[in-house]
């Protein structure tokens, strides 16, 4: 039952993450934070120790070193928090970036978004439908007070511009709920978009040759030596953003039994990545449970919550 929670906590970062994109709209559409404008903490270097500082804002170019840790406690996860020792160490710098920076998306993107703005529909399930690609729903027409404007923002932050390709390296750190050790993974992935692709429109917007499905994403690790050559594939059928209860095709290549097995975790919303462990059996095979990025059923109920707090603004 690791992967369920571990489930649940990265489904409550995305709520606390939609939750304060939206809930910082006070007026009839819903706005998103002033460019460079960093969130406000207290103890900032500079202020005298043992007073009840007044909150001050980061900014941008502010370089915080390890004994000013606990400034960022209040943006964390509590998971991080917990094991703060294997994320920060004596002598480290942190510099602070753009806060809240409008990345500028390609022409081929705001074309589509002009052009198809609006078209998609949402069922009283939240499915979506008629989606052709750039952004579904136009945030200066979203309401914050319409019972669905959290469904409505969650999938504008779906289908937000990525690049159609992703490929190179991961890292994860594996944080025991309970019992065990911490331990640390590496390896590759790719992931390709292979529908509602803006800049395709010659090809109604999709990649010509490749299977029904949104996107196909997988990746093999290298390090620990238990865990090399460990991989998966995982392809999302198109179904699913009419149907979230559809499941991927995920299948995981298990090198010691040098043979693949579809995933039995088959239900997630984001990209999937298998989580290996010591089975104990006398073939010292490797047993993976699913480990979501994302989350199937939270997801929708983060959506429904966002859209709870946006109905009380």
């Amino acid at each position: 039952m690791r992967w369920v929670r571990s489930h649940r906590r990265r489904c409550s970062w995305l709520l606390r993450g939609l939750g304060a994109l939206l809930a910082c709209s006070a007026s009839s559409a819903a706005e998103l934070p002033p460019e460079d404008q960093c969130p406000l903490v207290t103890g900032l270097p500079g202020q005298p120790p043992g007073q009840d500082a007044a909150a001050r804002r980061l900014r941008s170019g502010m370089l915080l070193a390890y004994e000013d840790v606990l400034v960022l406690r209040s943006l964390l996860p509590d998971e991080v928090w917990q094991h703060r020792e294997q994320f920060f160490h004596d002598g480290m710098r942190m510099l602070i970036g753009p806060c809240h920076r409008r990345y500028p998306t390609p022409s081929f993107y705001r074309e589509a978004t002009e052009r198809f703005g609006g078209v998609a529909k949402l069922d009283d399930q939240g499915n979506l439908s008629d989606y052709v690609a750039g952004t579904p729903f136009p945030p200066d027409e979203i309401d914050p007070r319409a019972p669905d404007a959290g469904i409505r923002w969650a999938w504008n932050v779906e289908h937000r511009f990525r690049g159609a390709a992703h490929e190179g390296p991961f890292r994860v750190v594996d944080l025991p709920s309970s019992k065990g050790s911490i331990q640390t993974f590496s390896g590759n992935f790719f992931f390709i978009q292979t529908r509602h692709r803006a800049d395709l429109p010659e090809s109604d917007y999709a990649l010509p040759d490749t299977p029904d499905a949104l996107w196909i994403a997988g990746g093999r690790f290298k390090e620990p030596f238990r865990a090399r050559h460990l991989a998966w594939r995982q392809v999302r059928p198109e179904e699913v953003s009419r149907r979230y209860q559809e499941p991927d095709d995920t299948f995981v290549y298990i090198p010691t039994a040098r043979k693949s097995r579809r995933s039995a975790t088959a239900w997630v919303d984001g990209m999937f990545m298998p989580r290996y462990r010591v089975s104990g059996d006398q073939a010292g095979a490797g047993l993976f449970v699913g480990n979501p990025i994302g989350g199937g059923r939270g997801w929708r109920r983060a959506q429904s919550r966002i859209g709870r707090l946006q109905s009380r603004q």
